[in-house]
């Protein structure tokens, strides 16, 4: 077993993320809710549609670390455009069926995606993925 997944997947790390991810999610669907509550669904559909995009990302590069050298860049590749066009055939296609609201789905996209690589770049410079932290305390 390699020392990615003996930690199982719900580390200390994952679950700030989550919690940062449903705060601003929470924030998020309040204003949508005061606003407009059509707007709701838009907004939830493309936070999760993000969501869904970044763990593809994280489990293509878990695989593609663990891979052969040689097959390495293919799969990453080939993995990295499929998802893209998967992602973009499922916005595509709620905007053209009208079910969503466009400029809510890609604010819920956008947001969650750069909240989550901002979590990403600060967690990295507080002392990368693996430091101790206090699991009473989710921010300490």
């Amino acid at each position: 077993m390699d020392p990615v997944s003996k930690k199982g997947f719900f580390t200390p790390f994952i679950v700030r993320l989550g919690v940062v991810n449903g705060a601003l999610l929470a924030v998020g669907l309040i204003v949508c809710g005061l606003v407009d509550i059509t707007l709701f669904p838009s907004l939830l559909v493309g936070w999760l549609l993000a969501l869904v995009n970044l763990l593809g990302l994280w489990w293509t590069i878990k695989r593609g670390v663990r891979g052969k050298v040689e097959k390495v860049r293919h799969f990453t590749v080939m993995r990295y455009y499929l998802r893209f066009g998967i992602t973009i055939g499922v916005i595509g296609l709620l905007v053209i069926k009208n079910l969503v609201n466009p400029w809510c789905l890609l604010l819920g996209f956008i947001a969650a995606s750069t909240f989550t690589i901002i979590f990403l770049i600060y967690n990295a410079r507080r002392g990368g993925f693996d430091a101790p932290y206090n699991t009473t305390n989710l921010w300490a």
